[in-house]
């Protein structure tokens, strides 16, 4: 089972300035990109699929639930009571979801086993199992080796690798044995057909590694790094996927590369760029990379494949922010990287990532970001500017080492760990309330920018009843649900 997003009661105001800059997010990408593109908002996890298709090949009979989906979230019940086993893949602020689902289930089927995995579990494998007393198991990391085994020896944990398991005393011990490497070309596609929608339904994302060889402070994914040899899949398999989705999706479907930063590793990366081209996909591919990773020959070549949304990591407008951080880039960087995305096509769209409240942050960066945002729109410098809140989550640097880096953690209310509330923690001359305050500064000023840029380009935003089933998933947990 899925529980990838929760429903955040945003402020009145917060929620209507984010209903108005999605909306114009989207019209300003389709202007710039000069089509309509389809991106659903329902998601799936990709890895909990391949896990499902690891499991199948070793005779286990598999059902997928997501937990968002309103449809598989009413057949919780029924199926639980089938269940022997059930597999819940938690991040840090759905744990609260989690916990009420493990209790549901042990009220349904008393003896299912539980086994809990995911980014949060993770980082916290033991106090997991000890906050949520109706799981039995808590797995780091990798599963798709793993799983099967223990499944099949759930009397005897100990010899399966990373593994948390309570003991007759009840309390919470950690296996001792080696976690095996996994090697991900040799996994198999994800088990698509379990999904109960149909595929056009889905926003979908496909990777071609594992993991982040950067080790930026605020990020997790270099958690999942091993090596080139293990942590990147072939090719061959990148394409059999891209080849199974191009024949079920509408034309012009976006699907994201996921990978954190796709062109890491050119040399390979280049390879199946040219085989992406000479396959004529049906669909339009966006990526996520660094502003210092821009390259103009690469950025050709992917976009004579289909790649039209380039996604840069800028997180900060300020160099002593960006080094603090751990990451390379600078300011002029990402200049550079628009530069050259503009000059190689001006029907290449560049989303911005941002974080407010790194560690460093003052007042007047605050307030300057706010007004580097606007000129970034009005400039052309980006499209769109993906602005959220840092969160210190459990397994980063930024938690596990807060007081070293100048933040201190107000709770450990895990629902709270939420990209758009206020700020779980405080900075050395910020409160989270002031931190939170600049936040919403800045959302005010990209709305504002990108309604100024909808009027320059003679495209009028449309109604607050406007179809929006292309918006992702953004909308839909944190704007419809407050407006309803």
């Amino acid at each position: 089972m899925d529980v990838p997003t929760y429903h955040v009661e945003l402020p009145g105001l917060h929620g209507e300035i984010l209903a108005r800059r999605l909306r114009a997010q989207n019209m300003i990408l389709e202007h710039r990109l000069r089509s309509r593109i389809t991106r659903p908002a329902m998601h799936y996890s990709r890895g909990l699929l391949t896990i499902a298709a690891c499991l199948q090949q070793h005779g286990f009979a598999v059902k997928y639930l997501n937990h968002a989906d309103v449809v598989d979230r009413k057949q919780i019940p029924s199926l639980a009571k089938e269940a022997d086993a059930v597999g819940i893949s938690c991040l840090t602020p759905t744990f609260g979801i989690v916990k009420h689902v493990c209790d549901a289930v042990k009220v349904s089927k008393p003896d299912t086993v539980i086994v809990l995995g995911g980014p949060h579990v993770t980082a916290r494998p033991r106090e997991t199992l000890e906050e949520c007393p109706s799981a039995d198991f808590a797995m780091i990391g990798e599963c798709e080796i793993r799983l099967p085994a223990l499944l099949r020896s759930i009397d005897n944990p100990e010899p399966v690798g990373g593994t948390a398991y309570r003991v007759k005393d009840g309390s919470v011990v950690m296996s001792s044995a080696p976690v095996p490497p996994v090697v991900v070309r040799q996994l198999p596609l994800p088990a698509y057909h379990l999904l109960s929608r149909p595929l056009s339904e889905y926003a979908h994302n496909v990777r071609t590694a594992r993991g982040c060889r950067y080790g930026c402070g605020f990020c997790t994914e270099r958690l999942s790094w091993r090596s080139p040899e293990e942590s990147r899949r072939g090719s061959e398999q990148v394409l059999e996927e891209l080849e199974f989705l191009s024949a079920r999706l509408p034309q012009n479907t976006l699907v994201h590369f996921s990978d954190a930063v796709f062109n890491a590793d050119w040399g390979n990366t280049a390879e199946l760029v040219d085989r992406i081209e000479a396959a004529r996909f049906s669909l339009l591919f966006s990526l996520d990379t660094r502003a210092d990773r821009v390259v103009e020959n690469e950025v050709r070549a992917l976009a004579n494949a289909g790649f039209k949304y380039f996604r840069l990591g800028f997180e900060s407008l300020h160099d002593d922010l960006l080094r603090a951080c751990g990451k390379a880039a600078t300011r002029r960087d990402q200049q550079s990287a628009s530069d050259i995305i503009r000059r190689v096509g001006d029907d290449l769209a560049i989303h911005a990532y941002m974080l407010t409240g790194l560690p460093g942050t003052t007042h007047e960066s605050l307030v300057l970001d706010a007004i580097e945002i606007g000129r970034m729109i009005a400039s052309d410098t980006v499209d769109v500017v993906g602005n959220k809140i840092l969160v210190p989550y459990p397994g980063s640097p930024y938690y596990d080492a807060a007081s070293e880096v100048g933040i201190s953690i107000l709770t450990h209310d895990w629902s709270k760990y939420d990209r758009r509330s206020c700020p779980v923690y405080r900075l050395k001359n910020l409160s989270s309330d002031e931190i939170y305050s600049g936040y919403l500064l800045q959302e005010l000023a990209l709305a504002l920018a990108y309604l100024d840029k909808l009027e320059a380009c003679g495209v009028h935003p449309g109604g607050a009843n406007e179809n929006h089933g292309h918006v992702d998933y953004v909308y839909a947990n944190y704007v419809r649900e407050t407006d309803s």
